[in-house]
């Protein structure tokens, strides 16, 4: 198991634990899987962490549509993990089209993103206010970081700002 799977389940068992409106996770997708949702539709390439966090699980699935639900909760109420399908709908749905932040998580006052680019390598986590003009603000230097500092941060009940510190994120989800 490796660190960002790690956190990301430390982080589901403290969902499961305090926070009733948590909701339910889609299963993880295959790496084949998700290969075949991203070859013909992305000009570049995932991050291999994103790989992790979609083989992990596939977004939340909304306890209030039972018909291919788009999101739920993942962590907190109005933080929602978009399953594959529909990070690639809102990247596309971007009217600038060279725009590299590719959405993970969205609220009701931001969108958590990544970089994508033909390398594959790993990328920042950039919170954005506004996706659709490309402007942001790193927040983490990758996503397994950021992960392990969610995990951190809520298990042990820290200080927001020495956790931030202590991973060199400048905000957490």
């Amino acid at each position: 198991m490796t660190q960002l799977t790690a956190a990301l389940d430390r982080i589901l068992n403290w969902a499961k634990k305090n926070y009733d409106e948590a909701g339910d996770w889609r299963s993880g997708l295959t790496f084949a899987e998700i290969e075949a949702k991203t070859e013909d539709l992305l000009p570049l390439k995932l991050p291999l962490e994103v790989y992790e966090l979609y083989q992990w699980r596939n977004g939340c699935l909304d306890p209030y549509e039972d018909y291919s639900a788009v999101y739920s909760h993942f962590i907190y109420d109005r933080l929602d993990f978009l399953r594959l399908e529909d990070a690639i709908l809102n990247y596309q749905e971007k009217p600038n089209k060279n725009n590299p932040l590719f959405p993970l998580f969205y609220s009701d006052r931001a969108w958590y993103t990544v970089v994508i680019s033909p390398e594959q390598k790993s990328s920042p986590v950039i919170i954005t206010r506004e996706f659709y003009q490309n402007k942001g603000e790193i927040i983490a230097p990758n996503l397994t970081t950021l992960m392990i500092a969610q995990a951190e941060y809520l298990e042990s009940e820290s200080n927001y700002l020495e956790v931030c510190q202590k991973y060199n994120c400048q905000s957490l989800l």
